[in-house]
């Protein structure tokens, strides 16, 4: 019985530290400055950025100007991982929700939330 006992309480170690692992991989994946494809409107030439500091800081801009800043986290459990976006200023409620994140690479990263009723997907690019 004690032997069970010492292996769920290795085996729960081992299950925190790697979802510690992959939220704080996740973090370091998405540093940086992402440029949104436009999918949902070909016609639009104004380039819309958002960029992911260290310090957990999102900055969106819009042909350069920055058009709302906030703070994001990463959530990771078993099933998915999600990039919630909070705090953003001039009341851009748009951007602030719990993003799915669907494919993160090196120089892709595709999101989605379907908040308040919507599926809305953003792809971006990166140099």
């Amino acid at each position: 019985m004690k032997k069970i006992f010492y292996s769920i309480g290795i085996l729960s170690v081992v299950l925190v530290l790697s979802l510690t692992s992959c939220k704080q991989d996740t973090m370091n994946k998405l540093q940086g400055e992402w440029r949104m494809i436009p999918t949902f409107d070909l016609a639009n030439t104004q380039q819309e950025t958002w960029e992911f500091t260290n310090d957990g800081a999102l900055i969106v801009r819009r042909g350069g100007t920055i058009i709302t800043s906030g703070k994001y986290t990463v959530q990771a459990n078993f099933l998915d991982t999600k990039l919630v976006t909070t705090e953003m200023l001039h009341n851009f409620n748009y951007y602030e929700a719990e993003w799915y994140i669907i494919e993160l690479k090196r120089t892709t990263l595709y999101i989605n939330n379907d908040k308040d009723g919507g599926l809305y997907t953003r792809e971006f690019e990166r140099d």
